[in-house]
């Protein structure tokens, strides 16, 4: 089998021109570059940070996480640590602190100043967006008429400011100005105790998100409690 084997490959390699691999030129094909494209592009890459503290790992304590009153001053106690869980014990150079809350509606920057090792104190002032209700005086009495209540279970404030009260016994919820001046008020049925959409049946619970987006805790005998 080797000689005409041997032979068969002279044969390829003797007629074998190099140049039909070259590469021909095609006219349907030309590179053009746009240096506002480019830049546009470089600048979608992002970026690549490296800090030996890593964020995730690092620990937080103090009653300034649960616990905090605006216009007074709250500390918080931050323990810096690596990507290994391991304590960073030389001074970070540059430590910036930004606290929001769990809802996303208020961000408030901390002071930082080390302590010692590897414990950093933050210490700021929280701030509560409208959330403050001020009442001269007490407003309502027992009834079933606009601005009275029979067992009003709970109360919430939306953007506004406006109160929404959670009258269960009267099947309805109640919204006020901040100062107890009656607006409106939605869900009650024809025969007191709704049965049908948009009607309520004995409301427990009220809560209002940034988008003034309604969230009711519904008390029912057959089906206990649901959120509608």
């Amino acid at each position: 089998m080797k000689s005409p084997l041997v032979k068969q490959v002279n044969d390829l390699t003797g007629s074998f021109k190099p140049e039909t691999l070259a590469l021909a030129e095609q006219a349907d094909m030309k590179f053009a570059h746009s240096l506002p494209e480019l830049v546009k592009t470089c600048q979608q890459f992002g970026k690549v940070y490296c800090h030996p503290v890593c964020p995730e790992k690092c620990r937080a304590s103090g009653e300034g996480i649960k616990v905090a009153t605006r216009g007074q001053t709250v500390a918080v106690s931050v323990e810096a640590l690596d990507r290994e869980g391991e304590a960073y014990l030389r001074p970070v150079d540059s430590l910036r602190c930004e606290l929001v809350a769990s809802d996303g509606s208020s961000r408030v920057r901390g002071t930082v100043k080390r302590r010692n090792q590897n414990i950093y104190d933050i210490s700021y002032q929280p701030q509560v967006l409208n959330s403050d209700l001020t009442y001269s005086s007490s407003f309502g009495r027992k009834g079933s008429n606009n601005g009275e209540f029979s067992y009003p279970y709970d109360i919430s404030t939306d953007i506004d400011g406006n109160v929404y009260v959670a009258d269960s016994s009267n099947h309805r919820i109640q919204v006020f100005t901040v100062d107890g001046q009656y607006l409106r008020q939605f869900g009650k049925g024809e025969e007191e105790e709704g049965e049908k959409e948009g009607e309520l049946n004995q409301p427990a619970s009220i809560a209002i998100d940034s988008s003034n987006l309604v969230a009711l805790v519904l008390v029912h005998e057959d089906y206990g409690s649901c959120i509608t």
